[in-house]
């Protein structure tokens, strides 16, 4: 499935987080993060902004990935079940205010903020959807697009207090999973430079990027990424949500030589193209 993943990178490190409200701390917690997943009907999203041209995603392995898709195979799924995302937040020990909404485990009023950086129409009406996804099931959010201005702020960038939309490549590489080491966090010391968006670091999962870079041969190299995802899932490190197919296109069978599986446009080596 040529294309990209669009995905909601968490922030769940509350100690690098500066905010007004007690969000952070939620978020830190997986509970909280399963509980906001499983309140996004993703197939829904699919159908409306994508027309149907794509499909949910569970985890970063496209599923026409016949080479990869067997490291799916540990994933933790969260099909959309607005009721049980309501209930994983009380067995938390969080209780509605009057207005309806939930209160931290202190009683305090929170928001969780959704950002979005660039002119990408089709990632702002996602988390506008996801926001009022979460706002029914009484988690209120506000959703943040990021001036132009503070677009290169690298600070600003590297240290947002929640959920920061974006797409990747549908790709499982040995650079996409090293993102996740404490080496690649985007701390001051570093200028706020990093491959590490979500701040997310834990020493289990650095022992299986080790060993998944380090993999040659490929059932051992499935192994290991069969664990990383596990793991990634299990932890909701991030929310995924869908693929997009960036350029469907219709191919005469009579056509040679057209490369229909590439992220880059067809068009690329047309003049190789031929006809039966």
């Amino acid at each position: 499935m040529a294309g990209s993943i669009f995905w909601l990178a968490a922030r769940p490190s509350p100690s690098v987080l500066s905010i007004a409200f007690p969000a952070p701390a939620l978020i830190g917690d997986a509970r909280f993060r399963r509980a906001l997943y499983v309140a996004i009907n993703r197939q829904e999203l699919v159908d409306s902004l994508l027309e149907g041209v794509g499909a949910v995603a569970d985890t970063p392995i496209p599923p026409d990935d016949r080479l990869m898709q067997d490291a799916t195979a540990g994933a933790v799924r969260y099909p959309y079940d607005p009721r049980r995302a309501t209930q994983q937040l009380e067995e938390m020990g969080l209780a509605r205010g009057p207005d309806g909404m939930f209160r931290d485990l202190a009683g305090r009023a929170f928001r969780v903020e959704l950002r979005q950086s660039g002119a990408d129409d089709l990632e702002q009406k996602t988390i506008l959807a996801v926001g009022e996804a979460w706002n029914r099931i009484g988690v209120p959010s506000d959703t943040v697009f990021v001036p132009p201005a503070r677009q290169r702020d690298r600070e600003y960038r590297a240290t947002y207090p929640g959920f920061e939309a974006g797409t990747v490549g549908n790709t499982v590489s040995a650079r996409d999973v090293s993102a996740f080491r404490a080496s690649e966090l985007r701390t001051p010391e570093k200028n706020y430079q990093g491959n590490n968006r979500t701040g997310y670091v834990n020493a289990e999962l650095e022992q299986l990027v080790d060993r998944y870079v380090v993999s040659i041969p490929l059932p051992e190299r499935k192994q290991v990424l069969t664990q990383v995802i596990n793991h990634l899932t299990d932890q909701v490190v991030g929310l995924y949500l869908m693929f997009i197919v960036k350029y469907p296109t219709a191919i005469s069978s009579r056509l040679v030589n057209v490369d229909a599986n590439s992220d880059i446009p067809v068009s690329w080596n047309a003049h190789e193209w031929d006809v039966k």
